[in-house]
């Protein structure tokens, strides 16, 4: 999976087309609502992403977005299911939110359990993982993955691999 670098954080490609890309990790866990409401349009998710969230981005990255910041659709992750894309968005082993409310039950919305099945689950709960999900403007996206890598970015790819390897070896001694 392609991946670019924007506030600091690293964010996979979904769709190069539309210029759809999603944090490769869970930035933090959160309710959808405090107030245990399944609509996005005022849902305390929704503020924390574009006020407190994009403030941490530069000027440049906040005027590259084509909209606002915001979750995925369940629809989105349905055309991923059977992908081997999917199994990138098991963060951690913690469910995630989407955007998407739960039509049957207005405290509801919709979530990706661990082994990327979407579920629904109580709206002011806390425990659930956050993946911001954005669209940059036509273009952006495009000369952002044609970049030459420092060697800087190199060596840091490099390093997250072998932290990788030591994990998995700690694991298997500790088993």
């Amino acid at each position: 999976m392609k991946t670019i670098k924007l506030a600091g954080i690293v964010w996979e490609v979904l769709n190069e087309e539309t210029g759809l890309i999603v944090t490769k990790d869970i930035v933090c866990k959160k309710a959808f609502d405090e107030s245990n409401c399944n609509k996005w349009s005022t849902s305390t998710i929704r503020k924390w992403l574009n006020g407190e969230f994009l403030a941490t981005f530069t000027e440049a990255e906040k005027d590259a977005i084509q909209g606002e910041i915001r979750l995925l659709e369940e629809s989105e992750i349905n055309e991923l299911q059977g992908d081997e894309r999917i199994k990138a968005f098991e963060w951690e082993g913690w469910m995630y939110w989407l955007k998407s409310p739960y039509a049957a039950n207005s405290y509801y919305v919709r979530c990706v359990n661990p082994d990327g099945s979407v579920y629904d689950n109580g709206a002011c709960d806390g425990r659930l993982g956050v993946a911001p999900a954005l669209n940059l403007k036509s273009g952006i996206l495009e000369s952002l993955l044609k970049r030459p890598e420092t060697e800087l970015q190199k060596l840091r790819k490099e390093f997250e691999k072998l932290e990788a390897k030591l994990d998995a070896l700690e694991s298997e001694v500790s088993e």
